[in-house]
Formats: structure tokens, C-alpha cells, sequence
């Protein structure tokens, strides 16, 4: 696809503003409307910020003729989230992962850059996604947070995340089927080199960014080959392969095809790469298990 984005320098105003004209020219390019001002929530001052989402049922998965769809995108079904839940608003941030990493001690070494040539990513940032994050590292963090505010801290289940992805849309990205508009939405024109800020581009009509692009976000499930068996209630598929945990998305360094609302990974729950971050869900009214130290 030929790239005619704006250059990751600029600044987000002109990114989102771009993106809005852009809509309005294609006359009907974009399904979803420009993101609300969703009323969000902060637990701690290091913690996400935290948007509600709205109970309801989609469509999950991807049609036989979706371009560039992969068999274990089907068989599409019908999911029901019976209650509202909260996501956080933004992937998390260099800055709120780094005071987990002060506090626990965890690391992030022997992070694993794949064949992206350059060094292990140094943070110059406080407001890029965080990197380096394995599935384990994914799950501590949240049961951190959990021990934080007493509040019931997880990751989304996958069909949590991709009923948050779509926000309410049924086409083949949450902005509509243009597949050339993916620079508008996503930072494609980071490739080769690195993550934006969170926030740089629009969100989409529930008030989450970057759900699309950036990192890819750890998710609950298990690995399955399709969706053959899958839970219907918005739960996590707990059955499969959980040596490999699904992550979603897309990242900094995906080909368009993996823009995809339907689009699905996985990769092994032990190892950190550049690309894995973290977006995490809370149970609302729900407390956190108490975590016994010994």
C-alpha cells in the first residue's frame, strides 16, 4: 500500500483532523463516528485511566469473503456481554509500567526483538505504549493493580477486546472497509521505527485508542485453531493451547491485513518481544483476590 500518512513528528490535532476530513471526502468510508468524550476514571495516580463499556452483542470473527481472512476467524458467532465492563482508555503507558517494574522488581530482559535490527527499545517517552511485556508479565501487572486498589483488575477476554476493538462497527477495520485509510487511524508510519505516543490517532466510537496498531495487547484465552467451541458470553476460552495465550491488534511493525477488527495471534506466555504490550479490563463492583505473601 503506498504510503502517504503524515510523518510520526506531527502532531495528533493535525492526525485526527486529517482523519475526519478524510472521512467526510470518502462519503461513507468510515463507518464508526468520530470518538466521544467518554467519561473515564483513574484508580491511583500510576494507574490507567479507565473507560465503561456498554453491555450488548456482536458478530465474532470474519466473514468467508473478507479479504485477507484467516481460517481461525470462523466460524463467525453471535457473542453476548451481559454487563458494562471497563477497558483502559490507552495501551499502558512506559510511565505506568515502570513504577510496576520499581515496585515488584520485575524486568524487562531478555526481551526478544525478533529481526527489527536496532537495539532493545530504551524509553524516551513516558506516554509510548509499554514494550517488552510477556503474557506472564501481563498477567503480574494486573494482579498489581488488583493489590493496589482492592478493585478486580484483569486482561480482556478476547471477545471482550474485539466487541471493545470494533465499538459497535461490523465492517473490516472499526473506521469502515478503505483499507488505504489505515495511516489516518493506525501508526503505520512507524514502521521500522517504533511505537507513537498513545492517543496520537482518532479512537474509536467507545473512546478507546490505539486498539488497532501500536502494540499488540495481551488477551486472556487460551489458543484455539477456530472458533469451534468458543464461549458465547464474552468469557475467556480457557481450553486449548495455553502455552500460547491469544494477543491482538496489531503492532507497530504489522502488515495491513493484521489491522483487521477479526484479525487473531498468539505467542508463547513466557517470552518478551517488542511488539507485546498491555490494555486491561475491570470488573466493576467486583473485588481483587487477596494475594497471601508467604
Amino acid at each position: 500500500m503506498q504510503q502517504t500518512c503524515i510523518s510520526r513528528a506531527g502532531n495528533n490535532v493535525l492526525a485526527s483532523l486529517l482523519a475526519t476530513i478524510t472521512c467526510v471526502l470518502l462519503l461513507g468510508a468510515c463507518t464508526s463516528k468520530p470518538a466521544p468524550t467518554a467519561k473515564s476514571f483513574q484508580d491511583c495516580s500510576d494507574c490507567p485511566e479507565m473507560v465503561m463499556v456498554p453491555a450488548g452483542s456482536f458478530m465474532m470473527g470474519s466473514p468467508d469473503t473478507e479479504h485477507d481472512r484467516d481460517d481461525d476467524e470462523g466460524p463467525q458467532h453471535t457473542v453476548t456481554i451481559a454487563r458494562d465492563f471497563a477497558a483502559s482508555k490507552y495501551e499502558v503507558t512506559v510511565a505506568q509500567y515502570a513504577v510496576f517494574l520499581k515496585e515488584t522488581g520485575r524486568t524487562t530482559d531478555n526481551c526478544d526483538p525478533g529481526w527489527w535490527r536496532q537495539p532493545m527499545f530504551t524509553p524516551d517517552n513516558p506516554k509510548t505504549p509499554a514494550v517488552c511485556v510477556s503474557w506472564e508479565d501481563a498477567k503480574a501487572y494486573v494482579t498489581w493493580l488488583g493489590d493496589k486498589t482492592g478493585k478486580a483488575y484483569r486482561l480482556l477476554s478476547e471477545a471482550e477486546w474485539e466487541y471493545a476493538e470494533r465499538g459497535g462497527t461490523t465492517a473490516t477495520y472499526y473506521w469502515g472497509e478503505a483499507a488505504s485509510q489505515t495511516c489516518n487511524f493506525v501508526p503505520c508510519n512507524t514502521r521500522y521505527e517504533f511505537t507513537a505516543p498513545v492517543g496520537t490517532y482518532p479512537g474509536n466510537a467507545f473512546g478507546l485508542y490505539d486498539m488497532t496498531g501500536n502494540v499488540y495487547e495481551w488477551v486472556e484465552d487460551c489458543w484455539n485453531e477456530s472458533y469451534v467451541g468458543a464461549p458465547t458470553d464474552g468469557s475467556a476460552w480457557l481450553d486449548g493451547d495455553c502455552l500460547h495465550r491469544v494477543h491482538r491488534g496489531g503492532s507497530w511493525q504489522s502488515a495491513d491485513s493484521e489491522y483487521r477488527s477479526a484479525n487473531r495471534n498468539r505467542y508463547f506466555t513466557g517470552i518478551r518481544r517488542t511488539e507485546n504490550g498491555i490494555r486491561v479490563a475491570l470488573t466493576p463492583g467486583a473485588s481483587a483476590k487477596v494475594t497471601i505473601v508467604n
